[in-house]
């Protein structure tokens, strides 16, 4: 039976061989695109989990190579897009953080009309922005006190965020 059948057929022992077989010619693959080591290694990672996920829809028509690079490639790709949306939204994140502390950082009135935008979000949201914001809890802190996802700590301040950049600019025009 041959490389490609025996990992379709969830073979541990096959697909073991084929990852120390070809584990440092995806990490050059990655380094000679992306000329980092840390993020060549967790690519190289991800491609042999997204091959073992996915090895039912592996072709015995195609070369094993071409479907390992294929694999690799998409992995790579969606890591870069992911990375930059993450730098998108971290910019985001800080433009809107600087301009809720302009308004910390100001006298009573601001404080005031922060303190009213703060008391408007709602109830959760407000949580988790007090504990990241104002405390210094991390996401997964936050995550782990109020039994939440990472993902679901990074939208709540995200909205957050947005909601309290919008009162506070209302309320500068009031």
């Amino acid at each position: 039976m041959d490389l490609i059948h025996q990992i379709i057929n969830s073979d541990k022992l096959a697909f073991e061989q084929t990852f120390l077989h070809w584990q440092s010619r995806v990490y050059y693959y990655f380094i000679g695109r992306t000329r980092d080591e840390d993020f060549a290694e967790e690519l190289t990672q991800m491609t042999f989990i997204k091959l073992w996920e996915y090895r039912e829809g592996l072709s015995t028509e195609h070369d094993f190579d071409t479907q390992l690079f294929r694999i690799a490639r998409t992995v790579m790709i969606d890591a870069i897009r992911e990375k930059e949306r993450r730098k998108r939204l971290m910019n985001q994140f800080q433009t809107e953080r600087d301009t809720i502390e302009s308004y910390l950082s100001t006298p009573n009135e601001a404080q005031s009309d922060f303190d009213k935008s703060l008391k408007a979000l709602p109830a959760v949201r407000k949580k988790v922005f007090v504990l990241n914001r104002l405390h210094g809890f991390s996401y997964k802190e936050i995550a782990a006190e109020l039994n939440i996802s990472d993902r679901t700590v990074e939208k709540h301040i995200s909205l957050a965020l947005k909601q309290l950049r919008r009162m506070l600019t209302l309320f500068s025009f009031l």
